[in-house]
Parts: C-alpha cells; structure tokens; sequence
C-alpha cells in the first residue's frame, strides 16, 4: 500500500525554474509585438489564470533581454513586492525579472503546485520580512518542501479545489451583476426617469442645505492621552470607507474631556457622515451617538428629507463629487459647497419606497458577500487539510 499524504520533496526536484527578464524601456522597439509579458500587476489582478497582459514584447525584445518564452501552462510565480502570488500561463508568455516561471516534472501535477504555492502565501510573506531582503530568489524557491502525493491523489485534490475556485467566481461575478443593477436603479429611481407603481406626484428641486442640517467634526490634540480612549465613538474617514451602509464601531473613541476640548460634535443616532477630505464623497449612517473629524460633515435630514433617501442620493452622486475636487481649486469640500447640492426630491412617501427597493438590493448582495467570505475561508480550510495530508480523499489508489 501507497501512503497517499505523500513524501517531503524539495520543490527544484520537481520541478524545472527559470525567471524572466526586462528588455531596455527606452527601446520603443522591443516592445508592442505579439509576446505577452507578464509583470507582477498581472498576476495580482488575475486569478488563477493569466489571460492577457498589461504589455508585450517584440521578438527582438526577447531576444535582446533575459527575457525567457515560457510554454503554455507554465506556474507563475512572484519573487518580489507581492511576495508569493502565482498564476498559470494560458498560452505562451515571457515574463519580468520579478517572475519566476515553474514547469513541474513528471511527478507534479500543474494546478496541485497551483494550490501549493497559493497555500503558503503567507509564510513566504514573512520569510521575505525577516529576511536580509524583501524579495525570494530562484534558489530559495528551490528550497520550498512540499508533501507530494501520488499523482492521482493530487490530481483528485486540485480538481476539488477548482471546483471551489469556480463557486467563488460564479459568487464574484453574481456580486457585479448585482452591483450593476442597483447603480441602474439609482439612475433611473433617483433622477425620477423611472417612477414606483403608485407614485405621480411632481419631484421638486431643491438644495441639500434647506433639507438638512449639517455640522463637521473635529479632532482634539492627539498628543493629549486623556483625550482619547473613552466611550464615544470617533469616526474617521477610514471607518467610513471600510463599513458599508452603517457605521457600528471605529477604530478611535474620544472621552468626555477629548469631547468638550474640541471642535467635535455628538451627533444623534442614525446622522448621515459625509467625506468631506481624502475619500471625497463616501458617505454612511452612524448607529447609535458618535462624533467625527473635522473631515466629516454630519447632515441630520429635516422632517421633508428620508435618511435613507439622502444617503443613497449620496452615494449615487459619488463619481461627479470626486470630480468636483479634482477640478476646483483645492481636493477638499466644505459645508458651503455640500449644502449647495441640488437634489430632486419627491414626496416623502416616494423617497421611502425608493430606499426600500435599493436597500432590498443591498441586502442581496450582503447575501452574496457573506456567501463568498464564507466559501473562501472553506476554500482555506480545504487547502490546510488536502495540501498537507492531514484529510485523504476517498479515491482509488494510484502508483505515482
């Protein structure tokens, strides 16, 4: 009988490496032919499998470089910056410097060495960190023990985890639809071309600050210790960037003293914040009483206004905000300018119903997000399992 959690094998007995190379930049020549040239912002945005790449290569441009034609199928593999990352090449390829490509032998099979080196990605981020350099060498690849299974058993355990990898794109690319949606019903509900079943009366026009009432933040010395650390909530332009529709916690709270020794407000439970600085535009609603930097303008809607309204009018408005800032004078907003947004205001009824409908599609896809983040720890778990011999699968055993 085969043990089939496998040997340690040291990965350059499996497998033949050789790492690429860059042709001069100032020679227009080498560049712009028919030989894609993988770089390490390929590998990072594509997913198990490079596709096409950023730029390409002459044939002089390969010739004239350490440039290598690596085969259809080759494994991938970062050796500086996004230390680890790896993909498999469809098709020919060439590749920088920075990639080493790994061509597994007899004994390896392709997309279990995929699995392989997606698995220790984070121990080799942290062998580059400890290490004299930051970046891995084709020597220290070399070096990388994996336990190596019969054939048949690695093959059963890659064809599994492409099956997740497949439910994970299916979520990914279920959450773009659905992202696309709503941004189509936000266009079409928000400006009023489309109006809900039972809804015909006439939209106003109006500006943001007659309906609400806005109030930023502040920060106190953060050189003050007693400032900082208590019970109220500070919310940052970060807290809001990261927490979706509702802001629940923050990374910094401020005590009563932090309060009362700056310009920073306690806004009432439920206050829609607004980006006013860096991330121009971002927008959230609080839960519960919190206060904010000076960079976030606190808007209470006025009894003409829905909250939920104004915040999805918020971010619906988002891409020309950001536009705003980049054209004016300075990068920044103020309350002036926010409270001079023009926004089409339906009866309060309508406003309600319209949230409704863009909430609902939200929820859907937190459905979806949570199923992806769910499968992709299975997915994690599956590999500490399956890769290190610690869960067999149930198939019929092959002599590798």
């Amino acid at each position: 009988m085969n043990d089939s959690s496998g040997k340690e094998v040291r990965l350059g007995d499996v497998a033949v490496m050789t790492s690429g190379g860059t042709p001069p930049s100032g020679v227009a020549h080498f560049y712009g032919g028919g030989i894609p040239w993988v770089s390490i912002s390929d590998i990072t945005r594509s997913g198990k499998y490079v596709t096409k790449t950023e730029k390409t290569l002459s044939v002089a441009g390969l010739v004239n470089s350490a440039a290598k034609l690596y085969a259809d199928g080759i494994v991938l593999y970062a050796m500086y910056a996004s230390l680890g990352e790896c993909a498999i090449a469809v098709g020919q390829v060439s590749s920088s410097q920075a990639i080493l490509g790994i061509n597994p032998g007899p004994r390896l099979h392709r997309d279990y060495l995929y699995y392989y080196l997606s698995s220790i990605k984070s121990s080799v981020r942290e062998l580059g960190q400890h290490g004299t350099q930051a970046n891995l060498n084709a020597g220290m690849v070399r070096r990388f023990s994996l336990r190596l299974p019969p054939l048949g058993q690695q093959r059963a355990i890659a064809e599994v985890l492409t099956d997740v990898d497949q439910l994970i794109s299916t979520l990914e690319r279920l959450i773009k639809k659905k992202q696309a949606i709503k941004e189509g019903m936000m266009q079409e509900l928000l400006t009023g071309r489309t109006r809900l079943p039972g809804f015909s009366k006439r939209w106003r026009e109006v500006l943001l600050g007659d309906v609400a009432v806005m109030t930023s933040g502040g920060t106190p010395p953060s050189g003050v210790a007693q400032f900082y650390g208590g019970g109220i909530p500070w919310v940052s332009i970060s807290d809001i960037t990261r927490s979706g529709k509702y802001v629940t916690k923050t990374e910094k709270t401020l005590s009563a003293a932090g309060l009362i020794n700056s310009a920073a407000q306690l806004y009432a439970d439920g206050i829609v914040l607004y980006a006013m600085y860096a991330s121009l535009g971002e927008c959230a609603i609080a839960v519960g009483q919190v206060s904010s930097s000076q960079a976030i303008l606190g808007i209470n809607p006025g009894p003409r206004l829905h909250r939920d309204y104004l915040y999805y009018y918020l971010s619906f408005i988002k891409s020309s905000v950001r536009e705003l800032g980049q054209h004016g004078t300075q990068a920044n907003l103020n309350a002036g300018m926010v409270r001079r947004f023009t926004l089409r205001l339906p009866p309060l009824g309508e406003q309600r119903a319209i949230a409704v409908a863009l909430e609902d599609c939200d929820q859907e896809t937190q459905l979806l997000r949570d199923r992806l983040a769910k499968t992709c720890a299975i997915k994690q778990g599956m590999m500490q399992q399956l890769l290190t011999g610690r869960t067999r699968l149930p198939i019929a055993e092959v002599v590798a």
